[in-house]
């Protein structure tokens, strides 16, 4: 299986389009940092309950600063979706896929605890056809002592080729137009993983990005 390059990568984000044609904002390297941080599941101190689902559902991430990995935005900040490819043969990104399924099964409803701090996440999957070789779509609610966040998440794989696409939703049903549009990026990068590789679109810091749900 052949690794992409961060360029490579960069292109094949860089080159999505929003329903309305606009193209998407790719996101540079710190604020992919960034963002990775905001995804990683919980501190150190960490708990779940049920206990078997900590490891589960931190190696679901699918996020490691070691792999290359680049991501854009589309859409305007209060509608925003991200799409993150990522390129790894080392077999842990494909361990992570299968932590994803774990999770799906067993970890559908966990309470998340550190310190004096405790959320609950619940995960409901959806049916929804992608173009990798294994694939999830599911919603995310996380309820803890603020409002609820609601995010849709789709997670395909093809080779060595990651992507992660994630949109906040208002409830925790996502509408079919959210559906379709979200599915539209993850699959364009898998369609066009194998095209020719243009220049690297230039990045820059786009606003910030939606809060992700983390769990999974």
């Amino acid at each position: 299986m052949r690794v992409r390059s961060s360029q490579e990568l960069q292109a094949l984000v860089g080159s999505l389009r929003a329903p309305d044609g606009v193209m998407s904002t790719p996101i540079d390297e710190a604020a992919i940092r960034d963002m990775q941080d905001s995804m990683a599941v919980g501190p150190a101190d960490m708990t779940t309950d049920p206990a078997r689902c900590r490891d589960l559902l931190k190696a679901g991430e699918l996020v490691d600063y070691r792999i290359p990995t680049a991501a854009a935005v589309l859409g305007p900040q209060a509608n925003m979706s991200v799409v993150m490819a990522s390129s790894d043969d080392s077999g842990y990104f494909w361990q992570g896929m299968y932590s994803i399924g774990k999770v799906l099964g067993y970890c559908t409803e966990v309470t998340i605890s550190s310190g004096n701090q405790q959320v609950h996440s619940s995960l409901k999957r959806l049916s929804m056809d992608l173009h990798g070789s294994k694939s999830f779509t599911y919603v995310t609610t996380i309820t803890g002592s603020g409002a609820p966040i609601h995010v849709l998440r789709m997670v395909t794989m093809s080779g060595s080729l990651f992507v992660t696409g994630v949109h906040p939703l208002p409830d925790a049903q996502p509408t079919d137009a959210v559906i379709k549009e979200l599915s539209s990026y993850v699959n364009a990068i898998i369609d066009h993983a194998d095209d020719p590789v243009p220049g690297a679109p230039a990045t820059k810091q786009p606003a910030t990005p939606p809060q992700t749900g983390n769990p999974a």
